[in-house]
């Protein structure tokens, strides 16, 4: 059985995205118990005790665990946040493709986790994976990264000068509104409470004497969406800080949209219509000015 389990940890190599070949796991690592199925899942690694990492290797693949990790192969926060800055460079840069980075990403979020780390630099990792993952599309990345940053705020620490939580907050509700009701825009349990937390964290910031700019537009915007009202979301959609515009701009949202704001236009002006205004009604002549960019 040790052998057997050693050679299929062999398959996912020593971790390096170049794949190379593992050293075994070790015998005290490949005695430890098993769970069902063969696979450690999430609430496994959250229970188990803290494994102390002392890899050095800054670039290392992610692979789906299933025994408990060799120490060996595990970087602690000091090799992490190194890795994590490579990882930023790579990506301001375009030295990278998303399908690497998501790669990466995935990797450092579970050396964090099978360390039971939970400081400012887990939030780093997971806001940076969601940013990258909103950026290409990838929504379901996106929404693992979403619902664990949501209860690593309550657990961690708030450093103000450097914090982007608002920025998430908004996107959380924006995602639920979205991506979670498929277009819909009802007022969904899911949907309620992402907006219910905002709701939460605007009052939080306003007795510290701020006002939260990214979320009083995701709300603004989730108002504009349920009523159909195309002229305000236009505006916020012009206005939209950026991971909240990858979000209102979805194909299907913008779609929807637009043909609400069709209807209402062609019921309230016909038997004429300017083409020209109602393309400038619905975005479309922003569609060009980006094409032009």
């Amino acid at each position: 059985e040790v052998r057997r389990r050693s050679e299929r940890a062999g398959r996912f190599g020593a971790g390096n995205a170049d794949g190379t070949v593992a050293k075994p796991l070790s015998q005290a690592a490949l005695s430890i118990t098993t769970y069902s199925g063969g696979n450690i899942t999430k609430e496994d690694l959250y229970t188990a005790e803290p494994i102390v990492g002392t890899c050095e290797n800054l670039e290392k693949s992610y692979f789906r665990l299933t025994s408990a990790p060799d120490p060996a192969t595990v970087r602690p926060p000091h090799v992490l946040r190194k890795a994590l800055d490579r990882a930023l460079a790579m990506w301001r840069e375009g030295k990278a493709t998303y399908f690497y980075m998501q790669d990466q990403m995935k990797g450092m979020r579970q050396d964090l986790t099978v360390q039971h780390v939970k400081t400012e630099l887990t939030v780093e990792v997971y806001e940076a994976h969601a940013r990258m993952a909103l950026e290409y599309g990838d929504v379901v990345d996106m929404n693992q990264c979403l619902s664990r940053l949501m209860d690593l705020y309550r657990s961690v620490p708030e450093e103000p000068s450097t914090s982007c939580r608002d920025e998430f907050y908004a996107c959380r509700v924006l995602y639920e509104a979205t991506v979670g009701n498929r277009g819909s825009f009802a007022m969904s349990p899911a949907l309620r409470s992402a907006y219910m937390t905002a709701v939460a964290r605007l009052r939080e910031t306003r007795g510290c004497g701020t006002t939260s700019v990214e979320i009083l537009h995701a709300m603004d915007s989730i108002r504009a969406l349920r009523s159909g009202d195309y002229v305000r979301y236009v505006r916020l959609l012009r206005s939209a800080p950026h991971l909240s515009r990858k979000l209102l701009e979805r194909k299907d949202v913008i779609e929807s949209m637009r043909f609400t704001a069709a209807q209402a236009i062609t019921a309230a002006y016909r038997p004429n219509v300017d083409l020209e205004c109602v393309a400038m009604a619905l975005g479309f002549a922003d569609d060009d000015d980006d094409d032009d960019d």
